[in-house]
């Protein structure tokens, strides 16, 4: 987190509860003092606080096993009864007709117990978003209804008025903290002892935390200034969003109550060391399209990116000619990447490049088989493309063996693109292995 390092539509309109109405650019729409949030010191910069102040507030979790605390992935809030907003990217590689993989978790302030859990039905992503910080916006439209206060969000007209630079913000989530955090005295009694509970570093909070940020100058986040996000954070103090709490809400006090500005978007996100301004989408800046979706008047944005054979390979593409010498012929490379190989084939694993990683065109014979084997020390897999357009993949050649291997008997002639990709991610990895892709016509 703040780190330190149902369809809510009457006779087609929107509830008015749903965008800040009434708000005057005077006294009423002044915010208040944040600064009272997290004066407790029980953590660093920010601290744990309750899904009954901010009930709005949710968890995106991938579902299909592990745990709830290690299945978030990213933070959104509900707008609507049927209605959650968040960040574009933290749902891009999901299906928007078939989200199945992901759920919606609320109504507890602990990823570990008494939440509850809602399906989500159809993702809206804006449609000219093209990563972080650019229309970084996103609606999941949920199979049923869920009984939660909305927030209320901030409308064009009076925005100006509660979005200013050196206005106070509140930003909240699960997302990681770093360093060993002591999260006693917020968890309850057991037995007359407070129960004491700790993170790791860098991991998801078991607690909802919160943190003040200061609205700053757009050029502290983007020399362009971009008037469609909204810059917060701190110069040197360790308070910052986190991976994790990306979709999450920017908020506003008011004498009305919190008031959603932005959401999570990208930024310095939880560095170590220097500057931590992150940035937000701005919400009064997408007022339009968030009532266009919630009436029905938008269309369905498929964001996911495939491993795309039209790009040019990365590390080598050359032809090569049955017989070839020396054998086998040696590539070395990169491992891995952001895709995820099963979105080609429901049976093929590991994160790929966009981009091939070698391409071969081959002239083959009759008599030589044709090998692809990777050789490193990480678990790699392995996807190809065969001159037909069919896919291929791989992921241990041998039980034990995390190299993988896959062997064609009697092999087409024309273009093979090969990815070599990672069991895990490069986050997961802290990068991008170097390996030897072999490719060869001898039996092993």
């Amino acid at each position: 987190m703040p780190a330190v390092s149902s369809r809510a539509l009457l006779s087609g309109a929107l509830t008015t509860s749903f965008f800040a109405t009434g708000l005057a650019l005077g006294v009423g729409a002044m915010a208040t003092p944040a600064a009272a949030f997290c004066d407790d010191g029980r953590v660093m910069g920010g601290c744990v606080t309750s899904i009954d102040e901010f009930p709005w507030q949710v968890s995106l979790f991938r579902t299909g096993g592990g745990t709830q605390l290690g299945s978030h992935f990213c933070g959104g809030s509900v707008v609507a009864e049927r209605w959650v907003l968040t960040a574009a990217h933290c749902i891009e590689d999901f299906l928007p007709t078939d989200p199945s993989p992901m759920a919606v978790y609320f109504g507890s302030t602990s990823l570990e117990q008494g939440g509850q859990i809602a399906d989500v039905q159809t993702i809206y992503a804006h449609p000219d978003y093209r990563g972080v910080g650019s229309d970084d916006i996103a609606l999941l439209e949920l199979r049923n209804p869920i009984s939660v206060p909305p927030v209320t969000l901030s409308m064009d007209v009076e925005a100006r008025g509660i979005e200013r630079v050196g206005t106070d913000a509140i930003v909240i989530g699960w997302g990681n903290t770093p360093g060993q955090r002591d999260l006693s005295g917020t968890v309850g009694m057991k037995g007359g002892e407070t129960v004491v509970q700790t993170v790791d570093v860098f991991e998801t909070s078991p607690l909802l935390l919160g943190a003040e940020v200061p609205v700053v100058d757009n050029a502290r986040c983007d020399e362009r200034g971009d008037p469609e996000a909204i810059c917060a954070g701190f110069r040197s103090r360790p308070i910052d969003a986190c991976a994790g709490d990306s979709g999450g809400p920017l908020m506003v006090r008011t004498r009305q109550g919190y008031v959603q500005v932005g959401l999570v978007s990208g930024g310095t996100l939880c560095v170590d060391e220097g500057e931590r301004f992150s940035t937000y989408t701005r919400v009064s800046a997408y007022e339009d399209w968030i009532r266009a979706t919630m009436a029905g008047e938008t269309e369905v944005a498929d964001l996911r990116v495939y491993p795309d054979f039209s790009l040019a390979a990365t590390f080598a593409d050359e032809q090569i000619v049955t017989g070839f010498t020396p054998d086998p012929i040696e590539y070395p490379l990169q491992a891995g990447g952001y895709l995820w190989a099963g979105d080609v084939d429901s049976s093929c694993v590991g994160f790929v490049a966009e981009a091939p990683d070698v391409r071969i065109t081959y002239e083959a014979g009759d008599q030589y088989p044709l090998r692809f084997f990777v050789e490193g020390s990480a678990d790699t897999t392995l996807l190809i493309n065969w001159p037909d357009g069919s896919w291929f993949c791989n992921d241990d050649r041998v039980e034990g063996d995390l190299n993988p291997e896959i062997y064609f008997a009697q092999p087409l002639a024309g273009q093979y693109d090969i990815w070599v990709g990672t069991y895990e991610d490069p986050d997961t990895l802290g990068g991008f292995p170097d390996v030897t892709l072999r490719v060869s016509e001898l039996e092993r």
